[in-house]
């Protein structure tokens, strides 16, 4: 009976984008039920606009499903990560690491100085954020706000050892909180003064996320309470 219910249609609240690593189902560690959550899930969690399945995944789950809340969820320990932090070809999938290697070049000072498992957990946390900001800067989510529709891109990061999840403290819930350059106008006929072009609100996360002391812990039952 219960599955049943679910057959006709489907009105989930959230879409979950993370790693492809079988040890992180978004069921177990969100605790939610079938039908609450899309997912879609990629190596190291990446998420580019160029990738034509991510971005049909993101269209349907905001403009037809009508999803509130994006997660770009990563978690620690991550093999993509190792393997673009690495000095060795892997072959196709290095083409695909080029995303989480840019995330390393941007952030090469703040990371220098870091022992050798700190940086790669925050790499993985870096990671985690930059693919948050290339959601709230993709055509659908721009499209979303530009309508008015209420979508919040969350950044969270899960420890498989303690089977926590951790807020990045990267929320995005409006054009604003972007960079203005993204943005599309809600008037055709207005185009954003290129003079706004150098405000950048995500490079301020960023920094934030480059701090360790900066990474907080929520209990989960208020993640979207934002």
């Amino acid at each position: 009976a219960y599955l049943r219910s679910l057959s006709p249609t489907q009105k989930p609240s959230y879409l979950w984008l993370a790693c492809s690593d079988s040890r992180v189902p978004p069921s177990s560690v969100l605790g939610l039920a079938p039908g609450d959550v899309v997912v879609h899930r990629a190596f190291a969690n990446v998420v580019r606009g160029s990738d034509a399945s991510s971005m049909a995944v993101l269209e349907y789950a905001v403009h037809h499903l009508g999803v509130k809340h994006i997660v770009v969820c990563g978690h620690y320990g991550c093999g993509g990560v190792k393997a673009a932090m690495g000095g060795h070809p892997h072959g196709l999938v290095d083409h695909w690491l080029n995303s989480v290697r840019d995330v390393i070049g941007r952030n090469r000072e703040d990371l220098s100085d870091l022992p050798k498992h700190e940086k790669s957990e925050k790499v993985c946390e870096l990671n985690t954020a930059s693919q948050a900001l290339n959601v709230a800067h993709s055509f659908v989510v721009q499209r979303a706000w530009a309508a008015g529709l209420k979508i919040s891109v969350h950044a969270w990061i899960f420890r498989l050892a303690t089977g926590t999840l951790s807020d990045l403290a990267l929320n995005l819930s409006k054009p604003s909180d972007v960079s203005s350059v993204y943005m599309l106008p809600t008037d055709p006929k207005t185009v954003p003064a290129f003079s706004k072009y150098d405000a950048r609100p995500e490079d301020e996360m960023m920094k934030r996320i480059a701090t360790p002391d900066e990474v907080k812990k929520r209990k989960r039952s208020n993640f979207f309470d934002v």
